[in-house]
């Protein structure tokens, strides 16, 4: 029988919830565009940049995480993605510039790596 601490099952539900909310931000927004082209006021064909550049700033960040974590320590570089994840969310949601929200996706999409791939490192 495993007997397992408080903390261990805090542990898992903080990591259940945050692969969640990573996992869900790309997601989220391509139902999402038709809205987007409204509040944002570009064409329908800038729109789909949302998600292209989120996908490079995840595919870019994933090469970075890993010697970073490797370096600094796993939690440290985890807990510095999980705040930038926070921040570019919030910027996302505030910011009604198109170009801005761009930056905020790539930032978004560089932060959501950082737990992909030091959770994979653990």
């Amino acid at each position: 029988m495993i007997v397992m601490s408080k903390k261990d099952v805090l542990m898992i539900i903080f990591v259940t919830l945050m692969y969640v909310a990573l996992c869900a931000e790309a997601d989220l927004f391509v139902p999402a565009f038709p809205q987007m082209v409204e509040a944002l006021s570009v064409p329908e064909n800038k729109i789909q940049l949302i998600l292209s550049l989120n996908f490079l700033g995840l595919c870019l960040s994933g090469l970075i995480a890993g010697p970073l974590s490797d370096a600094y320590g796993r939690r440290p570089v985890l807990v510095v993605g999980m705040i930038g994840f926070f921040i570019s969310s919030v910027g996302c949601t505030l910011t009604s510039n198109f170009e801005i929200f761009l930056v905020y996706r790539v930032l978004q999409g560089c932060c959501a790596a950082v737990p992909m791939v030091v959770g994979a490192a653990c």
